[in-house]
């Protein structure tokens, strides 16, 4: 008995139908008696195709002499998987017929032609995923509409960019007014998700499906960036944050969403290895909200210990310099000295860790480096609205010099001695013109004075009696990140 199997995993013109390859099949066998193996919309990468199985159950139970196809790559696409299945043909004694092809198994000169013939199919296979991924990463990175689920709030339109055919989002003014009763709750420090949708249930808002929201959900919807208008606060915080951003800092002019890939397996909840594009249409919710509610997501995803009462008010937000996992703290016996330990060295991830910190050394580092930021900064106004959008030009312009710096500084790695005086030259240009940019953004921010009320600095005098939780709330709202190293903290601030 023959045993005809036949693949075809895409319907397409120019792809040879399952019944011609059955034709070509049965012209070889010439009236022998034989049986179909089909497997329609499978893939040759592997073996989980039912046709296929059925096929080597068969062979198993010594129903078939031989295996005909159209041609090699009908069955196998993977070198391993070849090799694996010409070892059960041999030990069963049947033989392999490809009608196009025409290897002769019974020879060593047939079995190698067959073996370097399944190497190239295997070729082939991961030549065209690369072209796929290749292409699918270029129209990423143009900021091209690349499918899946249409986040709430919006549809999608057709539209042309670089004359090339695509999509956008384009808002649903139903939908949109609940996202922006969302963000607007979301952004008040004591919100939760939980609540948010008890909340939203209760004024009688529903998703599409017309089920009340989940707060799983509300959580993907608040960090998705398509909402925000991008400006500068958003580059930066994502910089911060260790996104790779694609488009200059003078793109983010606070009108256009942005799209986030993440290119890098790894937590959804971590920004780290993400890829940061701007989207081709306007985004809804201002950047001092989305802020407030992405950082708060980010706040509350961190792998620090859980519990009523936090055992430092710096948990989940002191991360280590070494592999970027967040600090954990541990104590010695009972009532003991706390000390933070890193996260990634506990898991045993390889990190090596960052030797002895102790707890409240580290608070007490913290709370100066605060109450020194708030007493040098002073409470702003936001009583002028034209204000924000020229401190938006000034930081995306001390944005585009700090991004021109880095790549002076990386042009100077193996330069010549002319060159690199050349280099030196321009980023000292630089650098003053980016102080005289800061100061320029500390003026704008800088309210004119009438009666200063009570600094928080020196709200801070009380410090001492604030629960863990009001010092952690202190922290975040001035703190954007706190990075330890063997010898030394970077604080990333928020302003």
């Amino acid at each position: 008995m023959y045993g005809l199997y036949a693949r075809q995993s895409v319907e397409k013109q120019d792809s040879i139908s399952v019944e011609s390859q059955l034709e070509f099949c049965r012209f070889e066998i010439k009236g022998q008696a034989f049986r179909t193996y089909i497997d329609r919309g499978f893939s040759g990468k592997d073996t989980r195709r039912p046709g296929f199985e059925a096929l080597m159950e068969d062979i198993r139970r010594g129903e078939i002499q031989a295996v005909v196809v159209y041609k090699l790559d009908r069955i196998s696409r993977s070198i391993v998987d070849f090799s694996n299945m010409m070892e059960v043909f041999q030990s069963y004694g049947v033989s392999f017929i490809s009608s196009t092809e025409k290897f002769d198994t019974s020879t060593p000169i047939g079995r190698a032609m067959l073996n370097l013939c399944a190497v190239f199919a295997q070729l082939e296979r991961e030549t065209i995923q690369k072209r796929v991924s290749d292409a699918y990463r270029s129209r990423s990175q143009k900021g091209f509409y690349m499918g899946g689920r249409v986040p709430f709030g919006f549809r999608v339109e057709q539209i042309k960019m670089d004359g090339i055919s695509t999509s956008r989002y384009q808002p649903v003014k139903e939908e949109i007014r609940w996202v922006k009763e969302m963000f607007s709750f979301y952004a008040q420090q004591e919100a939760s998700l939980g609540e948010l949708a008890q909340y939203l249930k209760e004024l009688g808002a529903v998703n599409r499906q017309g089920k009340a929201f989940c707060p799983a959900r509300l959580g993907e919807l608040i960090r998705n960036p398509v909402y925000v208008k991008a400006d500068g606060k958003v580059y930066q915080f994502f910089r911060n944050q260790g996104v790779r951003l694609l488009d200059p800092p003078g793109w983010y002019t606070g009108e256009r969403g942005c799209y986030l890939y993440q290119e890098e397996k790894g937590s959804k909840a971590a920004l780290t290895g993400c890829l940061a594009v701007l989207a081709p249409h306007r985004g809804i919710i201002d950047s001092d909200t989305w802020l407030a509610c992405r950082r708060k997501c980010l706040e509350r995803r961190r792998d620090g210990p859980k519990g009523t009462e936090k055992s430092s008010w710096l948990v989940g937000k002191v991360a280590c310099g070494i592999c970027g996992s967040s600090l954990a703290v541990r104590k010695k016996g009972e009532g003991g000295t706390r000390y933070f330990v890193c996260g990634g060295r506990i898991r045993h991830n390889g990190c090596e860790g960052l030797g002895t910190i102790r707890a409240r050394e580290l608070e007490e580092f913290i709370y100066q480096r605060i109450v020194e930021k708030l007493r040098r900064t002073p409470v702003v106004s936001a009583e002028d609205v034209g204000r924000k959008e020229a401190e938006n030009r000034i930081l995306l312009q001390k944005l585009e010099l700090e991004h021109q710096i880095e790549e002076l500084t990386s042009q100077a790695a193996g330069a010549g001695k002319a060159l690199m005086g050349y280099l030196s030259q321009k980023a000292e240009e630089l650098e003053r013109k980016k102080y005289s940019l800061e100061k320029k953004l500390e003026h704008k921010t800088t309210p004119k004075r009438g009666k200063t009320p009570q600094s928080l600095a020196e709200a801070l005098t009380v410090w001492n009696i604030f629960s863990n939780q009001e010092k952690s709330l202190v922290a975040d709202s001035v703190i954007e990140k706190i990075t330890i190293f063997k010898d030394k903290a970077e604080l990333s601030w928020r302003y």
